[in-house]
């Protein structure tokens, strides 16, 4: 039924792209800006969780999409449209990258290259030549090794844990849900707590989706001529720290970056980029650090006015059809009922 119903609602999407929804979408943001959220760029569709990402081929659509509709533009052109210098002919998008995998080099460059589009790439300085994976991708993994009966989330409540695929990785997600709205000490003790009881899981299950980006690749973007910002040291919550580890999380990520590529950085993504978690301490602590731009999620566009610490981005579907892609980032897509 599942599959009955996600034919049905493509082929409904379908329809409102080829009727020009997602064109009047984009019309009505015209003097506003398009900001996207890209993860990892990959050669194929993977299994959860990497369901967020996109192919090298369903990338190349929604590039092609962008430049008939969008003028692509650099963090510095989307600066100056920020501050009322410039007003293109099409609404300015300006791509992104979080999270820094190496994919984003090997698949996306190449790609951006081609097509004539400047991009973001924004990197978690710590987990740079680290040999780890990012921290979410952990706590999931290690929960579909888990052999026991039960768990004890970050908060102390017991889960059962249930054998059949689907089910464990329901748990897997909302393990995750939990660490991202709990203290950063829990979190870390709760991934100790992960990594005692499963010694026998690797937790790189795919090195083409979850390999971090090298500091001689960092630089290679850079030098390309991609513009880079800061994702943090190692991906927290930045409401959940202390005002200690919130400062080092910051500066840290940004001197690495600066020192490593002789380039100034000015602009943050959130991790996560949730709107609740940019909190009043949380916005002081970047402003002092040094950042001009900073990035959130929220799925809308971006307006002009727009405070510059609390950039509006839309994180595009992972793995959708093309149709999907083009309602959702032109605004329509809200339009719709769930």
């Amino acid at each position: 039924m599942n599959v009955v119903l996600r034919h049905l609602k493509n082929v409904v999407l379908s329809g409102f792209a080829r009727a020009g929804i997602a064109r009047l979408g984009v019309s009505l943001h015209a003097r506003d800006a398009l900001v996207l959220a890209y993860h990892g760029i990959l050669r194929e569709a993977k299994g959860e969780p990497f369901g967020y990402h996109h192919t090298a081929a369903e990338f190349e659509s929604h590039l092609d999409w962008l430049g008939v509709h969008c003028q692509p533009v650099g963090l510095t052109d989307f600066a100056r449209w920020k501050r009322g210098e410039w007003q293109p002919a099409k609404p300015p998008v300006l791509i992104t990258f979080d999270d820094g995998y190496r994919n984003n080099a090997t698949v996306a460059a190449p790609l951006l290259r081609r097509k004539g589009f400047p991009a973001l790439f924004f990197i978690n300085s710590g987990y740079v030549e680290a040999g780890r994976v990012l921290w979410p991708e952990e706590v999931f993994i290690r929960i579909l090794a888990w052999t026991g009966p039960s768990l004890v989330d970050p908060n102390g409540a017991e889960h059962a844990v249930p054998q059949a695929r689907d089910a464990r990785e329901r748990l897997g997600f909302a393990m995750v849900e939990v660490c991202k709205n709990c203290s950063d000490d829990r979190r870390r003790e709760f991934m100790a707590y992960l990594a005692r009881e499963t010694p026998h899981c690797d937790p790189m299950l795919d090195r083409e989706v979850q390999e971090i980006l090298s500091w001689n690749e960092v630089c290679a973007l850079a030098n390309d001529g991609f513009d880079l910002g800061s994702h943090t040291v190692s991906h927290p919550i930045l409401s959940q720290l202390s005002p200690e580890a919130l400062t080092v999380e910051l500066r840290e990520s940004r001197t690495a970056l600066e020192e490593r590529t002789g380039r100034p950085c000015v602009s943050l993504a959130y991790p996560v980029g949730r709107l609740h978690d940019v909190t009043e301490a949380v916005l002081s602590a970047t402003a002092g650090a040094g950042y001009e731009y900073a990035f959130i999620v929220s799925d809308r566009w971006c307006e002009r006015g727009t405070d510059p610490l609390r950039i509006d981005r839309i994180s595009t579907p992972g793995h959708s059809n093309h149709a999907t892609f083009a309602l959702h980032v032109s605004g329509s897509r809200r339009w719709f009922p769930r």
